[in-house]
């Protein structure tokens, strides 16, 4: 089905660039799933399908897709949202999503905007839908095509998409439960202590002497690194208990890269970490009300590390600056480079964007919304 992934990319791509009326956006979407076996004269694609809310109120999803499963009767599986491209998703469009999946009875719901995003609401808890499969609509997004795989008509299964959903669902949980229990075991100072203990009851276990293993971990030398966490340590068992962290400048410093490029979306040039922070405190202005919520989801996390992310409320890293002085090299904190939106949060902007592959990618997701014309020197 990759051939009908790469078609629909080149029939929505076009609107990046010419911000249509929401309503022009949605028929070329219905092309595209006209491309996947779903009709509007059989039925099996319903735009604005109304869903009665008691006596008086209704709501109604953009597109519904609807399956006969092998019976005669057609039923929903699956809400579509939909949003321009220019959208900046917010949590309120996810809960119309969510309203439109329970009111259907549906656990699964699809939102087509700047991306393409798969929620999954799990019925085993209370929380909201979460995205499960998202996908730039790029053709080397492979997600991409498995969306094709999945919503191809005529081998379409409700249940096949359900479990595999949860199963994206329970893999999302499990790297969540992991980067806790990770973060929790290099927490601070105790990394490496706690290291030190898993590598002593490795060898006493084995049947090795207490005392004398203690000897050799004397002699180890441990560099111990998760995410924005980093301890080296010489002798460790030596160590006093507030062995600091790395604090090299040049580490961390945007000179540490030799590529002197600068970049503009006016007429003023900056370097990689002030052009990010410059552009993102123009787009605050031009989406006057933005929150912090909308903001993180249009500028997600994995533009940059995850563990960084592209934009953190300054409050949450000046308390884990505490534990954690690093951070102050890894964002721009100075007053006059705190940005501060409508409802008085203030946000700061990561200065790291000497890595090879997170520069260039902002810069790619940055000239795929066509907001701003885009130069460089």
């Amino acid at each position: 089905m990759n051939d009908n992934w790469i078609e629909i990319v080149e029939s929505l791509k076009p609107y990046f660039a010419t911000n249509p009326i929401e309503g022009k956006y949605q028929h070329e979407i219905e092309n595209c799933l006209k491309m996947l076996g779903w009709k509007k004269s059989n039925g099996t694609m319903e735009p604005q399908l109304t869903l009665q809310i008691g006596n008086s109120n209704s709501i109604r999803p953009d597109i519904v897709l609807q399956h006969n499963g092998g019976n005669e009767c057609l039923r929903p599986v699956l809400p579509i949202e939909i949003k321009r491209p220019c959208n900046v998703h917010t949590e309120k469009q996810d809960g119309q999503l969510k309203s439109y999946m329970r009111q259907l009875r549906l656990n699964v719901g699809l939102y087509i905007g700047e991306s393409i995003q798969l929620f999954y609401d799990n019925p085993d808890d209370q929380e909201p839908p979460v995205c499960v499969l998202f996908a730039n609509i790029d053709t080397e997004d492979k997600n991409g095509a498995i969306l094709c795989d999945l919503l191809y008509y005529s081998e379409f299964n409700s249940i096949n998409l359900e479990t595999f959903c949860r199963r994206q669902y329970d893999e999302l949980k499990a790297k969540q439960d992991i980067h806790q229990r990770m973060l929790e075991f290099f927490n601070g100072t105790d990394s490496i202590p706690n290291i030190l203990k898993l590598l002593k009851e490795k060898f006493i276990n084995e049947g090795f002497d207490a005392g004398i293993v203690e000897e050799e971990l004397k002699k180890v030398t441990i560099n111990a690194h998760y995410g924005i966490q980093e301890q080296i340590c010489t002798n460790p068992l030596s160590l006093p208990s507030d062995h600091s962290l790395l604090n090299d400048s040049k580490k961390f410093s945007d000179d540490r890269n030799p590529d002197r490029t600068q970049y503009s979306f006016g007429k003023d040039y900056y370097g990689k970490g002030r052009f990010v922070l410059e552009l993102i405190k123009q787009f605050i202005a031009d989406h006057d009300g933005i929150s912090f919520s909308e903001l993180i989801a249009y500028f997600p996390d994995n533009l940059n590390s995850k563990t960084l992310g592209v934009i953190r409320r300054y409050e949450d890293v000046r308390l884990a600056m505490v534990n954690n002085n690093d951070l102050r090299r890894r964002y721009f904190l100075k007053p006059q480079d705190r940005l501060k939106l409508k409802d008085g949060t203030e946000v700061i902007v990561t200065r790291e964007w000497g890595m090879t592959s997170h520069f260039p990618r902002f810069l790619e997701f940055i000239k795929s919304r066509g907001y701003y014309h885009i130069s460089s020197r």
